[in-house]
């Protein structure tokens, strides 16, 4: 009897423990298309198969975001407009 189950869909918390990972970094690794997803309904799931490839060859790692400004920074790059 054989014990393979086959290629089937993952919730995403299956699929972040499965690779180790929190939940929040798989939503950000489908999301960014390193680790593809299929929307059901309100869910998102994963294939095993793309899961197991995920284990073999490695998480893909975090691209670096770049930095948001904060306010301040961006109120003083803006020019103030001219007073009348």
């Amino acid at each position: 009897m054989s014990t393979a189950v086959g290629n089937y869909l993952m919730p995403l918390d299956a699929a972040a423990s499965a690779l180790g990972v929190s939940i929040y970094t798989v939503r950000r690794l489908v999301a960014a298309k390193s680790l593809p997803g299929v929307r059901i309904g309100t869910r998102v799931m994963v294939s095993s198969e793309t899961v197991a490839r995920a284990i073999s060859e490695g998480v893909p790692p975090r691209t670096p975001q770049k930095a948001r400004a904060s306010v301040r920074q961006r109120a003083k790059t803006v020019p103030a407009a001219p007073q009348k």
